[in-house]
C-alpha cells in the first residue's frame, strides 16, 4: 500500500550541521584563495619597485659616465688643454647631461712611473679633494688608475672610500686610448646616489643592502645596510654592472610597504561566507524541524487511514459474505450489462458479470412498466414478476429496482426473491380451504335434508 512521505524533504538531524561546516570551510578556502592572491599582488608590485629603483641607480650611473666620457673625448683630442678650457668643457656637458653626482674630476699625467694630478675641479658641497697639483694619487685612486691604463677607453671604478664627512664614494678612470699618458677621473657620489633612490628614511617598507665588487676586488664592499630588527615579508636581489664593477642589491620588504597586503576582500568574503552559512544552517535546520512535525503528522493521518482502511476492508468483507450467502438475488446493471452479480442471482437467472443482461421477463410490457417507474420515482418496489430461471422455467420473483451510481456510472440495483414455492404454497391453501368449504356446505345440506321433516314437527 502507498504511504505518503516527504522523502525529498526528510533531512537528517546532522545535515544543518554539516552544511554549515561545509559552508564555513569553502568560505576559508575562497578566502585564503584571495588572501594568496593579494599577497601575489602585492609581492609582484614590491617586485616592480625595487626593478624600478635599481634601473634609476644604473641609470644614473651610466648618465654620469656619458657626460665624463664626453669630458675625455675633449681631452683626447687636445691633450694640452689647460685648466680655464677644462672647466668651460665641463660646464657645458655637466649642464647638458644633468649629471650631478659627479663631485670633483681630474685631469692626470703619468710621470715618472706614477699618476700626478695636473688640475682638478670640485663640487662647492664636496668634501673629498684630489692630490693637489703635481703630487701623485693616492693608493685607492693609483690603483683605479692602473687598471683603466691596462684597458683603454673604458671607465673603471674603485672600492668605495668615506671622505671627511663620513660619506662614502667612488672614483672613476678612464685612459684613453690615442693618450695613454694623460687620464681623466672623477668622484661619484654614492651615498647621495643611494639616498636620493631610497629617501633619507628609505622608501616605506622597503629597505636596502648593497654592496660593490670593482674587477679585481678579492670580496665585495659594502655600501649600505639595511636597518636591524625589522620584520621583512620576503627579499629579492639584483645585480647591476658599471664600470667594470658589480653591484648586489638585497632588497628587504616589509608587510609596511604600499600599506601591507589587502586583505579587504578576503576577510570579507570569509565573514559574510561564514555568516550566510550560519543563517542557512539555520535555515535547513528549521526546514528540518518542520518536515519533521508534517511528516509526524502524516504518520498520524496514514495511521488514521490505516484503520479507516481495515474497517472499511472488514465491512466490505462482511457485505461481500452477506451477499455470498443472501437468499436474494442482487444485480447491479448499467446501460443493460451486469456489473455485479451475487452467487444467488447467478444461480436464479445465469447472471454473468460483464455480459447483457438476458431478457427474462414472461411478461414483455414488464421491462417498461420497471422502467417508467424507475424514471417517475427512482425506484420500483415489491413488484412481483415472472421470469425464466437457468433452466428457463417460469417462476415467481419479488423484485425491487432502484436507480444508484456504480464507479461513477448511472446504475440499476435490483433485488430478487423467488417466491415460486410459496406462491404455491398460498395457492394449495386457497385450494384446500376451497374444498373444506365445499364440504362443509355439502355436509350442511346432507344434515338439513333429513332433519327438515323433524323440524317440522317439532315446530
Amino acid at each position: 500500500m502507498f504511504r505518503p512521505r516527504l522523502a525529498h524533504l526528510a533531512l537528517p538531524r546532522f545535515f544543518p550541521l554539516v552544511l554549515m561546516w561545509l559552508g564555513i570551510g569553502l568560505s576559508g578556502y575562497l578566502g585564503d584563495t584571495l588572501q594568496q592572491r593579494a599577497k601575489a599582488a602585492w609581492k609582484e608590485a614590491a617586485e616592480r619597485e625595487t626593478a624600478q629603483q635599481t634601473a634609476t641607480l644604473q641609470g644614473w650611473v651610466e648618465n654620469s659616465l656619458t657626460a665624463l666620457s664626453g669630458l675625455a673625448l675633449v681631452i683626447d683630442n687636445n691633450p694640452r688643454l689647460d685648466a680655464d678650457a677644462f672647466g668651460n668643457a665641463e660646464q657645458g656637458l655637466m649642464a647638458r647631461t644633468n649629471a650631478d653626482l659627479i663631485l670633483e674630476k681630474a685631469v692626470l699625467d703619468y710621470r715618472v712611473g706614477s699618476w700626478t694630478t695636473r688640475y682638478a675641479s670640485a663640487a662647492a658641497r664636496a668634501q673629498t679633494q684630489f692630490p693637489a697639483s703635481g703630487t701623485a694619487a693616492n693608493a685607492g685612486l693609483a690603483s683605479t688608475l692602473e687598471a683603466a691604463s691596462a684597458s683603454h677607453n673604458t671607465w673603471f671604478m674603485s672600492a668605495p672610500f668615506t671622505d671627511a664627512g663620513g660619506k662614502k664614494h667612488v672614483y672613476l678612470a678612464l685612459v684613453p686610448h690615442n693618450q695613454p699618458r694623460i687620464a681623466l677621473a672623477a668622484v661619484f657620489d654614492l651615498q647621495r646616489a643611494t639616498e636620493s633612490m631610497l629617501g633619507a628614511d628609505g622608501l616605506a617598507g622597503i629597505d636596502l643592502d648593497l654592496s660593490l665588487e670593482p674587477q679585481g676586488a678579492a670580496t665585495p664592499s659594502p655600501l649600505r645596510t639595511a636597518q636591524p630588527g625589522a620584520d621583512f615579508a620576503f627579499e629579492r636581489k639584483s645585480w647591476m654592472f658599471a664600470a667594470r664593477a658589480r653591484f648586489t642589491m638585497r632588497w628587504l620588504v616589509s608587510n609596511h610597504y604600499a600599506g601591507g597586503v589587502d586583505n579587504t576582500l578576503s576577510r570579507a568574503v570569509w565573514v559574510i561566507g561564514t555568516l550566510l552559512s550560519l543563517l542557512v544552517a539555520l535555515y535547513m535546520n528549521s526546514l528540518r524541524n518542520k518536515n519533521a512535525r508534517i511528516q509526524q503528522r502524516v504518520d498520524e493521518a496514514t495511521t488514521d487511514l490505516k484503520k479507516l482502511m481495515a474497517e472499511m476492508q472488514a465491512s466490505e468483507a462482511r457485505l461481500r459474505h452477506i451477499l455470498d450467502t443472501s437468499p436474494l438475488g442482487i444485480a447491479i446493471a448499467v446501460d443493460g450489462v451486469a456489473r455485479m452479480a451475487n452467487p444467488a442471482m447467478k444461480t436464479m437467472l445465469n447472471v454473468e458479470v460483464g455480459s447483457f443482461m438476458p431478457a427474462l421477463y414472461v411478461d414483455p410490457t414488464a421491462r417498461q412498466r420497471i422502467g417508467e417507474l424507475l424514471r417517475q420515482h427512482g425506484s420500483a418496489q415489491r413488484l412481483e414478476l415472472q421470469m425464466r430461471d437457468a433452466a428457463g422455467q417460469v417462476r415467481d420473483y419479488l423484485a425491487t429496482f432502484m436507480q444508484t451510481d456504480y464507479a461513477g456510472e448511472s446504475a440499476v440495483l435490483g433485488w430478487l426473491l423467488d417466491i415460486t414455492d410459496i406462491k404455491a404454497a398460498e395457492q394449495q391453501a386457497r385450494e384446500a380451504n376451497r374444498v373444506k368449504s365445499d364440504f362443509l356446505a355439502n355436509m350442511s345440506h346432507e344434515i338439513r335434508t333429513p332433519m327438515n321433516p323433524i323440524i317440522g314437527l317439532s315446530g
